[in-house]
């Protein structure tokens, strides 16, 4: 067989991450109905090495890191995890693992299948006399001829009768026949016996089928997070973040900044409230996942001042509103580090500053004083509320 070019393995591989994503939409997850979902990515590096491996097909480009998978979920509102929390997986990984356990269980037997095959053995094997056997009876069944125990038990394969396997041991080194009908066992071996299986012993096989499903999604959840790039920047805050709260008085006076210009470009700018964060998600974690849907302002992770740990909430400020609505829509019910989070807008932390604005107007008096040469100044001065 002709070995693939690189577009030819590439297509291939697309189809295979879209027969695997069609497989995938039938096996919910228990917990929430999550479903897992593909796509194929290329690395940020994969722009300046990616022409040096265009005479072989894609498996040394994901060999090398330039091609890789990345698994998000979605849910049954139409919401997805996808930019937001994804787990990326090698294309070893996934032809050798995601692939086939998407066509394992696809091949299992399903709840209607398992079913209609209990009727069926039902109607075959069941008693002429519809009579059933009671709990005396069932114990003689189950229990060994010979030492009358309920041990495990073996089946003699040429005449089926049944004995446990510490009797058949201990007979078969004094006889050469069956204790029960004399047959010979000359030419048994410890190989041809029989397993006696219980009611016990069995395992419904959809119940294999949920058990390969859990492995699935467990094998999954352990694939490395994809952590956007500019997390790794010396300060994630540099290039992402406007720092609105280290612009001081001395920098307005220089010009380094324009006040006016200032509040004109971020009057529009809108908190979203985040709650349900782990303890140990920080200001990087936060602006790696709220950047995605648009320029962040600012990140205020609540931390107890004693301790110095998170109180598990936050606020968010995008630059305009149309950014905190994509963030609500997309972000609001996504697992982030194992917990799902709670995104919601936050209209009252935006109010807050405003009525503090109204009450220190309201505890300031201004009171004009007249200067030499006909001008007035006017002076502020604290009323006995606000020294109070």
């Amino acid at each position: 067989m002709a070995k693939l070019s690189f577009k030819d393995s590439l297509k291939a591989l697309e189809a295979d991450i879209q027969h695997a994503n069609t497989l995938a939409l039938d096996y919910p997850r228990e917990k929430d109905g999550a479903r897992v979902q593909m796509r194929l990515s290329y690395s940020p590096t994969a722009q300046f090495f990616l022409f040096l491996v265009q005479w072989t097909d894609c498996k040394l480009a994901g060999f090398l890191g330039l091609l890789r998978v990345l698994i998000y979920m979605t849910y049954a509102d139409g919401k997805t995890t996808m930019s937001v929390y994804e787990r990326k997986a090698s294309i070893r990984e996934f032809q050798a693992v995601i692939l086939p356990s998407l066509s394992q269980l696809q091949r299992g037997v399903t709840d209607i299948d398992d079913s209609k095959q209990k009727e069926v053995c039902k109607m075959r094997y069941r008693k002429k006399d519809e009579s059933e056997m009671s709990e005396i009876e069932i114990e003689r069944e189950e229990e060994c001829g010979i030492c009358m125990e309920m041990n495990s038990k073996v089946v003699l394969p040429n005449c089926t009768h049944s004995l446990c396997i510490k009797c058949y041991r201990d007979w078969r080194g004094r006889s050469q026949s069956c204790p029960f009908c004399r047959d010979s066992l000359k030419r048994v071996d410890s190989g041809d016996l029989w397993m006696f299986l219980d009611q016990n012993d069995t395992v419904n096989l959809t119940a294999i089928a949920r058990e390969n499903q859990k492995r699935l999604f467990m094998y999954i959840e352990k694939l490395p997070l994809v952590v956007p790039d500019q997390v790794y920047a010396s300060s994630p805050y540099d290039f992402h973040v406007k720092k609105t709260q280290s612009i001081n008085a001395k920098e307005l006076d220089l010009g380094i900044y324009d006040e006016a210009s200032w509040h004109a470009k971020y009057k529009d700018s809108a908190y979203v409230y985040v709650g349900e964060l782990p303890y140990d998600l920080t200001e990087g974690d936060l602006l790696a996942v709220f950047s995605q849907y648009g320029e962040v302002v600012d990140v205020n992770l609540v931390r107890d001042k004693g301790t110095g740990r998170s109180k598990r909430f936050a606020f968010v400020a995008y630059e305009d509103q149309r950014s905190t609505n994509l963030a609500v829509d997309n972000i609001n019910g996504a697992k982030v580090l194992g917990r799902i989070i709670k995104v919601e807008h936050c209209e009252l932390f935006r109010e807050r500053s405003v009525l503090v604005e109204i009450l220190a107007n309201f505890l300031t008096m201004k009171i004009e004083l007249p200067i030499p040469g006909g001008v007035t100044k006017i002076v502020e001065v604290p009323s006995e509320r606000s020294s109070k």
